[in-house]
């Protein structure tokens, strides 16, 4: 073999050689690529899950304040407002109570018959058109029935003309219906301080 074929021989086999070499780089640079995009795609996704999961949050955070909100303006804060003038007036009210300052008797029948029945029947239409906002407290629900009960029977022996209370007849006012309505309204509104709370976090 001559110089000259031994030299072409040598030019072939460096050309092979950085030819390999090259696709194997480019492997490389592939692979690379290819590993860069799906750590790129993988976290993408990982941030649209966290995305949706805060948005879900998010939404069921709305949810919870939408409906405590509806509680207290619809149900919970009207109806602590019935019983809070219910307790500011009945006492004058002779035919109801005696503890010797109670109105003159005509004055007092009046009062029972302009602002206490009244007031009564503005409660149960509270309770009644908004029964579904309650929520699951058994207890209060049995309560609120007992009272709805009272009213009843209230009107009722007002209208024949009786002058016996609803308590003469087994139908007694829940005892504590004002304070249990108080100490709800009082805790739907720290639920939803905290919930506006962990909006204003998510939202900052």
């Amino acid at each position: 073999m001559t110089f000259g074929e031994e030299l072409i021989l040598l030019v072939i086999d460096k050309v092979i050689i950085a030819g390999i070499a090259f696709y194997l780089w480019h492997l490389y640079q592939k692979k690379q690529y290819r590993e860069k995009e799906e750590v790129e795609k993988r976290r993408g996704l990982e941030e649209q899950i966290k995305q949706l999961s805060r948005d879900k949050f998010e939404i069921e955070l709305n949810e919870k304040m939408t409906l405590l909100e509806q509680q207290l303006e619809r149900f919970y804060w009207p109806l602590s407002l019935c019983m809070k003038n219910d307790d500011a007036v009945w006492q004058r009210v002779p035919s109801l109570y005696e503890d010797g300052t109670q109105l003159p008797t005509e004055a007092g029948s009046s009062v029972e018959k302009e602002f206490l029945l009244p007031n009564h029947e503005k409660a149960v239409k509270v309770i009644e058109d908004n029964f579904h906002l309650i929520g699951g407290n058994e207890f209060l629900i049995q309560e609120l029935l007992k009272y709805i009960r009272h009213v009843a029977v209230f009107k009722s022996l007002r209208l024949s003309g009786a002058e016996l209370n609803p308590i003469d007849v087994d139908e007694p006012f829940p005892q504590g219906l004002g304070k249990l309505i108080e100490e709800e309204t009082l805790k739907k509104r720290e639920e939803l301080e905290v919930l506006r709370k962990q909006r204003w976090r998510i939202n900052t």
